[in-house]
């Protein structure tokens, strides 16, 4: 620590509560709020530092001429708790050699890890002099300065103060359009482990309540009209929802108003509930195109007709709210064995159907069975395991667009052109496939 200069006089008040708003809040200039007269005075008037605390506020300034041209956030402290700074070590070390480590000299924002501004005003080499002197005159162990700028730890050393270098985890936004677009950027291990941890945080009694009891934004407020109307319809339509959960039912028994009506409970509660279960892994679809009647018996009438094909649909121009990959799988998993509210298909119906009658539908008779010389396209598939899971939001477009996905599993392999792409659900990284165009 540097000597004591004596020509440096510091005036020490009792609290920042003492000291002009006025005068304090001139000093800051980062706009910084728990630098602010107004938070540094409540921690005083709320007793969260002061008599029996541990942190008793010992405001240092530097006058000039009359004026105040400096001033730090100082505490006398008995103890270390609090500021985020473990220096127990040099504590124990302290005692060790017969030396008293506390009460020491702590300039710092109480209860507060934030990097900001701790040594005020114009005067910085004045200021620093200034504790050197309090430290020195009050027989102090040390004084110490922590979450401060560079420009301030620079200053420090550079009149003999040792420097000790911490390391925090900062969050920043890239331009996130929205939480599922930040979750992207993760593993999906730290995807699965945040959204487990927010759907903890959603049950909170106090949070769920305070979330439920809120109301609607009117329009405006930062949200364009197309997405507010959107919004606005979805909430209007969700007693007609369903509830999805990873046992993937397209065709469930009970809307949510059903589940509303039978249960004496306010649908969007039970929304909020589903959403807040489990890992937070929970969907609440919007069933809207062929689903008017409330079930698939239609679209089981269409299947059933010779000139109906089970293809890809617009999902390439719709793609936040269709995920075409799912469709064929769909037809196996779902039309031949698990539908529950009406007739099912044969399992060989459709094979047949996403196979060979896509194939010649479209003029490509070198593939869609198995037979000699055609081609080696296969899918070896687990039909007793074959699931497809919970759609998801995926921001892997170019410049961070959004994809609704499902993925699928229970395919053991995917051979095509006699390569495996795919194994026991697991993509191989291989590409043997070109891009088929129309010909004129």
């Amino acid at each position: 620590m540097a000597d004591r200069e004596s020509e440096i006089v510091a005036r020490i008040a009792r609290g920042v509560t003492d000291l002009p708003a006025d005068q304090w809040d001139g000093l800051t200039g980062s706009g910084d709020p728990f630098l602010s007269h107004a938070f540094l005075s409540l921690l005083e008037s709320s007793r969260s530092v002061g008599d029996g605390t541990g942190w008793t506020p010992l405001p240092v300034m530097v006058e000039r001429d009359g004026r105040v041209t400096a001033a730090a956030p100082a505490y006398l402290k008995t103890h270390s708790q609090g500021e985020y700074v473990f220096d127990h070590g040099w504590a124990d070390a302290w005692d060790r050699a017969g030396g008293s480590y506390y009460p020491k000299l702590q300039v710092a924002v109480p209860f507060t890890p934030c990097v900001g501004p701790r040594l005020l005003g114009s005067d910085r080499n004045a200021l620093l002099a200034a504790l050197e002197t309090v430290t020195v005159q009050n027989q102090l162990s040390s004084a110490h300065v922590t979450f401060s700028t560079d420009e301030e730890s620079k200053a420090a050393e550079e009149r003999g103060w040792l420097r000790r270098d911490g390391l925090q985890y900062h969050w920043f936004n890239r331009d996130y359009a929205s939480f599922d677009e930040f979750l992207a950027a993760l593993s999906s291990r730290k995807r699965k482990a945040i959204r487990k941890e927010r759907a903890a945080a959603m049950r909170d009694p106090a949070r769920r309540a305070a979330i439920l009891a809120q109301e609607d934004l009117p329009p405006g407020n930062g949200i364009d009209m197309v997405t507010w109307g959107t919004a606005r319809v979805m909430t209007d339509r969700t007693p007609i929802a369903h509830l999805f959960h990873e046992d993937t039912d397209y065709e469930p028994d009970e809307t949510i108003g059903a589940i509303a009506a039978r249960t004496g409970r306010d649908p969007q509660e039970i929304v909020y509930d589903h959403l807040a279960a489990g890992d937070g892994d929970g969907v609440v679809p919007q069933m809207m195109l062929n689903y008017s009647n409330g079930n698939l018996d239609h679209v089981h009438e269409m299947l059933t007709h010779p000139n109906t094909l089970s293809s890809l649909g617009d999902g390439g121009a719709h793609v936040r709210l269709i995920a075409d990959a799912s469709l064929l799988p769909m037809h196996l998993s779902f039309w031949a064995r698990d539908r529950k509210r009406g007739p099912k298909f044969s399992l060989e119906a459709m094979v047949e159907r996403i196979t060979r009658r896509n194939a010649r539908a479209f003029g490509m008779h070198d593939r869609g069975e198995l037979a000699p010389g055609k081609r080696a396209d296969v899918n070896v598939i687990d039909f007793d395991r074959l699931n497809v899971r919970l759609p998801m939001m995926r921001h892997d477009l170019p410049a961070g667009g959004a994809r609704l996905c499902q993925e699928t599993t229970g395919f053991v392999a995917t051979v095509q052109s006699g390569v495996v792409t795919r194994e026991r659900d697991a993509d191989m990284g291989e590409r043997p496939g070109r891009l088929i165009r129309a010909r004129a």
